[in-house]
């Protein structure tokens, strides 16, 4: 999939970036969260909500950082073999990038839960997100902030966008044997994001959540596969995991909107921790074991049809030589 011009561009994103955007971005939301957490706004107050850990979670999904981290993860990883790593050393840098990102990640969500948290006293329990952090931010830096925090908006869409048009480019121009080029793909993608765009940040969130609430709990077992892969016993561990998961979601995904097949949807209130929101994690676990378990007997199977077919030719030969 990564010819060489893919692997410019990926070269190009790779160095754009990590040189200018990523940093910029992340200064500015350090200043935020710093500020915020050593000149606290008010007391943290105990959360009003339900299930406040899965609600978070769940509500987390908007970010779309997971499953879009799944497609941006080969631009990084080409990029990297561009620069002459290869084998050990390869995963030796993607893995010290892996540790700073999660740092990153940690620092700025972190810090952000924790405004929120000190700031939950001051302002409207209705109050829309965007109205929030932009009222967080505000309050703690006041005119200055409202610069700052459109600088990271601006900056942290822009990366996202360069990452997702890239991907998504690339993909299409490989997936129709360069029908149109990948420049004419990339064209498409960014008028369609702006058309997206368009309709607001509340309507673009009721629209591609389904989408995420579908698509997340799918992203996260795979990429728990993925990592603890060397002690995946086979093939069938994946597909099982990944397809049990994948019903499940979709089941609560229709069921969200308004969508319901009685006896699919009325099922999974008996499955464990369907009321916190992760009512695919233990179907996951069972398709794990039981896609192993029927791979391996399927596996065994033809290895003993292989044999006795085998075996069969080479009688056939000793009668022929007889």
């Amino acid at each position: 999939m990564w010819c060489n011009p893919a692997i410019n561009r990926s070269e190009w994103f790779f160095i754009f970036f990590l040189k200018w955007l990523t940093p910029i971005l992340v200064v500015v939301l350090v200043i935020i969260v710093f500020k915020g957490m050593f000149s606290p706004i008010g007391m943290s107050a105990p959360p009003s909500v339900k299930d406040a850990f899965s609600n978070a979670f769940i509500h987390a999904y908007q970010t779309g950082d997971v499953v879009t981290g799944i497609f941006c993860a080969p631009i990084f990883i080409a990029a990297i073999v561009g620069y002459g790593y290869k084998g050990a050393s390869m995963k030796k840098i993607a893995w010290r990038g892996v540790a700073i990102a999660g740092a990153g990640l940690f620092i700025v969500y972190g810090g952000l839960l924790y405004l929120g948290a000190t700031g939950s006293n001051l302002f409207p329990k209705d109050l829309a997100d965007t109205a929030l952090v932009s009222e967080l931010v505000h309050t703690i830096l006041g005119d200055f902030g409202g610069v700052l925090l459109a600088i990271a908006i601006a900056l942290a869409c822009l990366t996202s966008a360069i990452g997702v048009i890239v991907v998504i480019a690339e993909f299409l121009d490989d997936l129709t044997k360069n029908v149109l080029s990948y420049k004419v793909w990339a064209a498409i993608v960014c008028i369609t994001g702006i058309c997206m765009g368009s309709l607001g940040v509340a309507r673009i969130v009721d629209y591609t959540m389904p989408i995420f609430t579908a698509l997340y709990p799918v992203a996260i077992v795979l990429i728990l596969l993925g990592t603890f892969n060397r002690f995946i016993p086979n093939s069938g561990s994946y597909r099982g995991a990944i397809l049990l998961t994948f019903i499940v979601s979709l089941v609560e995904t229709f069921g969200g909107i308004g969508i319901k097949v009685p006896l699919l949807f009325n099922g999974l209130e008996y499955l464990p921790l369907s009321e916190n929101g992760f009512a695919w994690l233990v179907p996951a676990i069972l398709g794990f074991v039981a896609g192993g378990l029927l791979y391996r007997k399927k596996s065994s199977h033809q290895e003993l049809n292989q044999a006795i077919e085998d075996r069969e030719k080479e009688e056939l030969k000793l009668e022929k030589i007889q």
